[in-house]
């Protein structure tokens, strides 16, 4: 008998019956790219809310303006509050009359309160100032930040002796460290 040219012989591929996939790997790969989008759009959208303002400020750019008060001014290093720590932007100037005129957007969101109310939740949770970095969200690669040191948490902490909310403070973390059985003494806190 004859061999075909044409016809290939028929190969036999044993394939597994069930395939696994790196599910939990891929599920972790997709939340940080999620996280880190959203960073990077939410950082997108703080810079063109920070042009309006200066646009709204100054008028147009590039329109020629005599009756025009204030002027750009390029732009200048900045942090903002995001995620419980502080992450550095581009903040555009403006000036009038030799001063320095402030962007109302920027003011709402560099005030440290939010980072005042994150570090003190994260204390009642039980979360120790050396292991607050690593309860918070990794940030995207090229992004800077900074106050997540241990270090940096203390500071803020002594600093909120003054505040009108250190009374509460103190009372729930006398209740957790009473319901943990730790008799850690807070008295110098107070």
């Amino acid at each position: 008998m004859k061999q075909s040219r044409t016809a290939s012989p028929s190969v036999v591929v044993e394939s597994p019956a069930v395939r696994s996939l790196p599910l939990v790997e891929f599920l972790v790969d997709t939340k940080a790219e999620l996280f880190e989008l959203m960073v990077r759009s939410g950082l997108q959208v703080l810079g063109t809310l920070l042009e309006k303002d200066r646009a709204a400020i100054c008028g147009p750019r590039y329109a020629h303006q005599p009756e025009r008060r204030a002027s750009r001014a390029g732009t200048v290093p900045s942090e903002v509050v995001l995620g419980g720590r502080k992450v550095a932007v581009s903040r555009p100037r403006v000036r009038a009359a030799g001063r320095e005129v402030p962007l109302p957007t920027f003011q709402a969101l560099a005030q440290a309160d939010p980072l005042n109310r994150r570090v003190v939740e994260q204390m009642l949770v039980g979360v120790a100032t050396r292991q607050y970095a690593r309860s918070l969200e990794p940030v995207p690669a090229g992004v800077v930040s900074r106050g997540a040191s241990k270090s940096s948490l203390s500071r803020r902490f002594v600093g909120l002796k003054g505040c009108s909310d250190m009374p509460r403070l103190v009372a729930a973390l006398r209740a957790r460290d009473q319901r943990l059985g730790l008799g850690v003494s807070i008295e110098n806190v107070a």
